[in-house]
């Protein structure tokens, strides 16, 4: 089994892929347009090199993913680099926050657009994650 085909290396990469960039770029002073650039282009091609990419067999299929999902995406990252502007506090506070929101926000969206089963697993889940954006935003 490849490193890479285990869902919790997958989870880890991306922990440590997303969490680190904004301490960096907060670290060396790099304006947020400028890091986010370079961060697109690098991960273009990273992504480019670890895919079996082939172009996408259906236009409409294609053009929906464009309207609902690399939109709002790039608009979510544009929001992103926006919070790590607003100063002090926010890699501590306002990132997490932000982070925790996106599994309750799948949760949801599978659930209604998917169809994907609501478990008493997943209630608490997001219950919980619910509990740490309180704690997170509220704390000092």
């Amino acid at each position: 089994m490849h490193v890479f085909a285990h869902p919790l290396t997958q989870c880890l990469v991306c922990a440590v892929g997303f969490g680190i960039w904004p301490i960096l770029r907060q670290y060396y002073g790099l304006p947020v347009g400028l890091a986010m650039s370079i961060m697109s282009v690098v991960q273009f091609f990273v992504v480019l090199g670890f895919s079996n990419f082939s172009p996408a067999p259906l236009v409409q299929g294609t053009v929906l993913f464009v309207l609902f999902g690399a939109i709002p995406s790039g608009v979510a990252i544009f929001c992103y680099g926006l919070l790590l502007d607003q100063g002090k506090g926010v890699v501590t506070t306002w990132l997490p926050v932000m982070a925790v929101m996106v599994p309750i926000v799948m949760v949801i969206g599978g659930v209604l657009l998917l169809g994907e089963t609501m478990t008493m697993q997943k209630i608490i889940g997001v219950g919980v994650a619910c509990y740490s954006i309180y704690l997170l935003s509220t704390s000092p």
